[in-house]
């Protein structure tokens, strides 16, 4: 299908200090799309009432100059601002108590660290806390009637990664238990039987992990066969239903302020694993303005998981070797048909060139655009690839995949595969 939207994660310095790289972009492939970070904390009066107490930009010129070079341009323009997850450690300080807690009453920075897990450094605050989420509605509808960009664009609007494993049985502190019931769930049952998941997974032995290898387990099939009733999926829903319903508010307080002209969107996280860190793909359909699968960062979002996992269960299983662990933990998230190595070094999950060293990386990306679309939905969807970093061919390979799967769009993180010459 005919791309509808091409898309690049910007700023209004290159909008006003590098026009010309910009209308290149928009000869050569088709921009038609910025995301504009920066002013990302612009508050003016409402400064008072942030919960996080960020300090305001007290002055908005180069944003606003940069929104109306991208119009005279004939630019969309969506403003970047972030959600619960990846708030540095300055805005953290002090707040720890509002972090999230999993299941067995352990404030995340409590927690054990996992190898390979990422996203320490980037703090998550409770997505149920009232005046956080009703600062935001406002905050939000606010720049929706300040600048009238064509969308509002959230990053980091989940929970952590699945990388970092005891995560995902969080939060269950008194305020989600209260949203929990109020969705219909018994928060008790519910905590209880994550608290034996996690109990039970860190007790699996050999031979019960190589029955899940042999019978082609996936994440929640393995918590069956550990004994847990529905596998945690009650649990996961619940999750992500907080996340849901806290963009079903923003979205509202948005549409009202422009009268219906602005939409929220927010990034996806990768298809495969979205449900662990609260992304329900056609939840989220029903109630953003768009899916955007967020696929560009190959070691930080995708490769990390395995790996995390990987190096708990050699921790955990006695006698599982490294290649079983692997396998393992890709079989949980669907990736078993990938080609991934047999050694978790292999994947050079930290290294900053790791696309290089990484064959199966078309492969990869291209079984989650499978995964990310979403037939007959009522919204577009717009991956996002990597074309800073990421080897030329295998990029114009993905575009060509994404189109002929039905994405109605693409958004890029760099460009320069985007300006080489076929």
């Amino acid at each position: 299908m005919a791309r509808q939207l091409t898309g690049l994660y910007s700023g209004p310095d290159d909008l006003l200090d590098h026009p010309e790289r910009i209308r290149e972009l928009q000869e050569k492939a088709g921009l038609n799309m910025v995301i504009l970070g920066g002013g990302t904390h612009i508050l003016f009066g409402l400064r008072a009432r942030d919960p996080l107490h960020r300090e305001a930009e007290a002055d908005d010129t180069r944003l606003r100059q940069g929104i109306e070079k991208a119009h005279e341009m004939g630019l969309e323009v969506w403003l970047l601002f972030g959600g619960w997850q990846g708030q540095p450690a300055e805005t953290f300080a002090g707040q720890e108590d509002r972090s999230i807690r999993d299941v067995q009453g352990r404030l995340l920075k409590d927690m054990p660290q996992v190898p390979f897990g990422m996203e320490y450094a980037q703090k998550m605050f409770c997505p149920s806390l009232e005046d956080y989420n009703s600062f935001h509605a406002e905050w939000y509808a606010d720049v929706a009637r300040r600048y009238a960009p064509d969308s509002i664009n959230l990053t980091h609007a989940r929970y952590s990664s699945p990388s970092l494993f005891f995560d995902m049985f969080g939060c269950a502190c008194p305020r989600c238990a209260h949203r929990a019931e109020e969705m219909g769930y018994d928060f008790e049952k519910l905590a209880a039987r994550a608290r034996k998941g996690l109990e039970a997974i860190q007790k699996m032995d050999a031979a019960t992990a190589r029955g899940a290898l042999a019978d082609g387990d996936d994440f929640f099939g393995l918590f069956e066969r550990l004994g847990v009733e529905g596998g945690l999926r009650d649990w996961f829903a619940f999750r992500a239903g907080v996340i849901t319903g806290n963009f079903r508010q923003w979205s509202e307080a948005v549409r009202q302020a422009s009268g219906g002209k602005v939409r929220l969107g927010s990034d996806t996280h990768v298809p495969g694993i979205a449900l662990l860190v609260g992304h329900d793909y056609p939840a989220i359909a029903r109630t953003l303005g768009y899916t955007q699968p967020l696929l560009p960062h190959i070691g930080w979002h995708l490769l990390c998981v395995p790996a995390a996992w990987a190096s708990l269960f050699l921790q955990w299983t006695p006698g599982l070797t490294e290649a079983e662990a692997l396998r393992l933990a890709c079989q949980l998230i669907g990736w078993q048909a990938v080609g991934l190595s047999d050694t978790i070094a292999d994947l050079h999950v930290t290294d900053v060139d790791g696309p290089k060293h990484c064959p199966f990386l078309y492969n990869l990306v291209a079984l989650e655009l499978e995964r990310g679309f979403i037939p007959d939905s009522p919204v577009p969807s717009y991956p996002v690839l990597q074309a800073g970093i990421w080897p030329v061919e295998t990029v114009r390979r993905l575009i060509r995949r994404a189109e002929e799967i039905g994405h109605q769009g693409l958004i890029f993180q760099g460009a320069t595969a985007l300006l080489e010459t076929p």
